[in-house]
């Protein structure tokens, strides 16, 4: 008389705990972005890490209430002031992800009309954004700011390779 198989209490099936290694994709949207117009007025949008700046067009239309404009029409522009008052513009890719980890402190999102060439950020608005980007490490939540850097830190170790790891660690040339 065979019995059935019966599955091991001690090394689970490999099937059943492949779930938890699967890119992880949360229920509620995890950032939010400001997007502002070329008038200045702006919208705040929830997003997730892998909404595309196509995406983030499409919602700022919605947004602002401009979805009979097609939405090929408009680009997510970034535009940063550096130190000197400079206003650099550029176009981003309609499919670069992440956009809310990848802004800086001293740069915006704007909506752009393709079809149109002017500055989405006037000369006299340059001092408003550069102090906006001058935050006070004091003024800062302690807990957040701890969150967010154990979150950096272990993105950099999930990054890394274990053989390299393995390799610094014992100082090996397996390359």
């Amino acid at each position: 008389m065979t019995s059935p198989l019966r599955p091991s209490r001690s090394n689970p099936d490999i099937t059943s705990i492949s779930q938890y290694y699967g890119p992880v994709k949360s229920e509620c949207p995890e950032h939010v972005l400001k997007i502002y117009r070329s008038d200045q007025t702006f919208k705040y949008l929830a997003v997730y890490k892998e909404t595309t700046a196509q995406n983030v067009v499409q919602l700022a239309l919605q947004e602002f209430n401009m979805t009979a404009e097609g939405s090929l029409e408009w680009s997510l522009c970034e535009c940063t002031v550096t130190e000197d008052g400079v206003i650099k513009q550029r176009r981003l890719p309609p499919q670069m992800e992440n956009l809310a980890e990848r802004i800086a402190l001293n740069s915006r999102y704007y909506l752009k009309n393709n079809n149109r060439s002017e500055p989405l950020v006037p000369d006299d608005l340059a001092p408003e954004i550069m102090r906006d980007a001058q935050a006070q490490l004091l003024s800062l939540n302690a807990q957040v700011v701890a969150a967010q850097l154990t979150l950096q830190d272990f993105a950099v170790f999930a990054s890394i390779e274990p053989t390299e790891y393995i390799d610094n660690l014992f100082q090996l040339e397996s390359r």
